[in-house]
């Protein structure tokens, strides 16, 4: 069975740190990150949208997670670590997912603490682009977005505190 996770959570959560360990406890499963390519591609995470970086960048990624899921044998578990706000967005991912081969599509919510959200946050290289408020904003805007990911498409839905560190 080809199985696609995705990732979904406000920056700081801990998507990409839980997705790698998880990679080290199932060493088989296949790993695409959009913030990764992001640095692949233009040295940062925050790109220029007017510049057309944006559209370039998603259509490298959507072709690597198709190539990903045509190019394996019968059972593959993907995870995609990407943002994704609202429920028409994760619909649309969800979607096209399928439409890669993916039989079913899985999300994993990251609902970590605002408190621990932010520590991580801050540490990372690109976070002097934001205010605290802008990451408060950010953060509360995510969850009132994401209130309704259970009619998103998905087949299952995990609820993970990033804070807790443990695999399900």
């Amino acid at each position: 069975m080809k199985r696609v996770i995705l990732t979904s959570g406000p920056r700081g959560s801990g998507k990409s740190t839980y997705s790698k360990n998880f990679l080290k406890e199932n060493p088989k499963t296949e790993y695409i990150s959009r913030d990764e390519l992001r640095i692949e591609l233009f040295g940062k995470t925050s790109l220029n949208v007017g510049a057309g970086e944006n559209n370039f960048l998603y259509s490298i990624f959507n072709e690597r997670i198709k190539n990903v899921l045509n190019e394996s044998g019968k059972d593959l578990d993907l995870i995609v670590d990407c943002w994704n706000g609202s429920s028409r967005e994760r619909i649309s991912l969800a979607n096209k997912f399928r439409r890669f081969g993916a039989e079913r599509v899985i999300a994993w919510k990251f609902i970590t603490p605002r408190d621990i959200s932010l520590r991580w946050f801050e540490k990372k290289e690109d976070s002097l682009v934001y205010s605290e408020e802008g990451f408060f904003r950010d953060y509360e805007l995510y969850h009132q977005l994401s209130e309704d990911i259970d009619s998103g498409g998905f087949d299952k839905v995990y609820f993970i505190d990033g804070s807790q560190r443990k695999l399900f």
